[in-house]
């Protein structure tokens, strides 16, 4: 029986930790070779453990040299790409929430930089290899934080707004090249970046309080979105930020 992805290529950015590192495991099952991407360091030890299906990147997506490295290596190893899931980004944190004015411009610089610019530049550098085959799927992580207003989030709810926007417009850039293109939002998703939040209880009880389904959603629920938007199960799917929120966006 085939498997979903046999055999596919994929990169995954952020895929050490979290829902990308959950995302690298779920594609590996269903026969993926996966690029683990990350700067942390921790994709080299994760590459080695889940076996040679599973290839360590060392990259910092906010630097386009090293996105032109990565897709220069890909192409190198495999002649072609079909999955690329944009997933590396940061924000949410308690530093994050404060209103603008109070921001830093380096602060803004930073949200930026890793929540949309990389995803640009990712992807700019990544479609060659796909029209080359005339085939391919993009997923981008944008956040509810980007479909509803999140006080004192501004720098990166106007990155994740800017993922969606993205989104809609390469969706019909290079639809008719075979290519689709989709976001997932996740909402209060129990990965590192909210560990903070489970060491305060009030503010852990928020961020349940928030969903319909009051509770946290595990990294494992992004990643078999992202494995439906990979796969041939959303053939004709391409243009939308699907929420994945425990109805917080509802």
């Amino acid at each position: 029986m085939n498997k979903q992805l046999q055999d596919r290529v994929a990169v995954i950015t952020g895929g050490a930790s979290g829902m990308g590192e959950a995302s690298v495991i779920r594609f590996l099952d269903e026969g993926a070779f996966v690029f683990v991407v990350d700067r942390s360091g921790r994709e080299a030890e994760m590459a080695q453990r889940l076996g040679e299906r599973a290839i360590a990147f060392h990259a910092d997506v906010t630097s386009a040299q090293d996105l032109q490295r990565l897709f220069k290596t890909v192409d190198e190893k495999f002649g072609r790409l079909d999955v690329l899931f944009n997933n590396a980004g940061t924000g949410g944190r308690r530093e994050d929430v404060r209103a603008l004015s109070e921001n830093t411009d380096q602060h803004i610089e930073d949200m930026l930089a890793i929540n949309v610019k990389s995803v640009l530049f990712a992807i700019k550098y990544a479609l060659p290899l796909m029209i080359r085959t005339g085939k391919g799927s993009i997923i981008n992580t944008s956040s509810t934080s980007g479909l509803m207003a999140q006080l004192n989030m501004a720098a990166y709810s106007a990155a994740k707004a800017g993922v969606i926007g993205l989104t809609r417009t390469l969706a019909l850039e290079v639809g008719a090249k075979g290519i689709r293109v989709n976001s997932i939002c996740p909402g209060p998703i129990n990965t590192p970046l909210l560990k903070y939040y489970m060491q305060d209880e009030a503010l852990r009880e928020h961020l349940v309080n928030v969903t319909a389904m009051k509770r946290l959603g595990e990294p494992d629920e992004i990643a078999k979105v992202a494995l439906f938007l990979a796969s041939d199960a959303s053939s004709y799917v391409t243009g939308v930020s699907i929420p994945v929120d425990g109805g917080q966006s509802a």
